[in-house]
């Protein structure tokens, strides 16, 4: 007949139950930490590896983008009075920002070309620009037309020739471009709701200011 263990044999198998259940407590802490870890690092890695949520290299507008080209941002300073930007300074024809007058002009139609220096003053505003390149009065009188059924015009649009440019007809913003061959309302509407009013310095509406004032 076996013998039942004794008192200092039930003994030991607790201690030795404890132990065994500590070691294996501690090697869950252990692989718990590492899996945190693992966790952790993961998250700070992943989010700029393309295809997992990162940031992708730019490749040219996608469905769904806001419309036009977006160009390097020149800066904001300003011109003394009267002067002008140096030659071929601004990096966009028309240009999109950069230093520029230290005034500013009206909203509406221009019949004369608007100074560059002008120009990106009312683009710093929140304005959109709609330039032409043609003398063909049918395209004119066609852009006329849409830029007065834009909401709320004449609200921080401007129309005006803009003989420097190859294209027919060029949609400026601060920063931004699209060119068009033809009238397009739906294109220029769609950039009129993308960028005017949007400014990095909005104005308080279309009267101009400064020491170089446009009629």
């Amino acid at each position: 007949m076996a013998k039942s263990p004794g008192r200092t044999e039930r003994r030991a198998a607790r201690r030795g139950r404890r132990q065994l259940r500590r070691k294996i407590l501690r090697y869950l802490a252990v692989v718990g930490i590492a899996l945190l870890g693992v966790i952790i690092i993961a998250g700070l890695i992943l989010p700029s590896v393309p295809g997992f949520g990162g940031p992708r290299e730019a490749s040219g507008p996608q469905s769904g983008d806001t419309p036009g080209e977006t160009f390097p941002d020149q800066g904001r300073l300003h011109l003394d009075a009267g002067e002008a930007a140096p030659a071929a300074y601004y990096n966009s024809v028309p240009p999109t920002s950069g230093t520029h007058s230290p005034s500013w002009t009206r909203c509406g139609i221009f019949t004369s070309p608007l100074p560059e220096e002008i120009q990106v003053h009312n683009l710093e505003h929140g304005f959109i620009l709609v330039q032409y390149n043609t003398e063909d009065q049918a395209i004119i009188d066609s852009l006329e037309e849409t830029v007065k059924k834009l909401p709320s015009y004449p609200q921080y649009v401007i129309l005006a020739p803009y003989p420097q440019m190859t294209q027919t007809i060029a949609l400026t913003a601060w920063r931004v471009a699209q060119y068009l061959e033809t009238v397009d309302e739906a294109a220029i509407r769609a950039f009129a709701g993308a960028y005017r009013g949007r400014g990095p310095e909005l104005a308080s509406g279309c009267e101009p200011g400064g020491f170089m004032e446009e009629s």
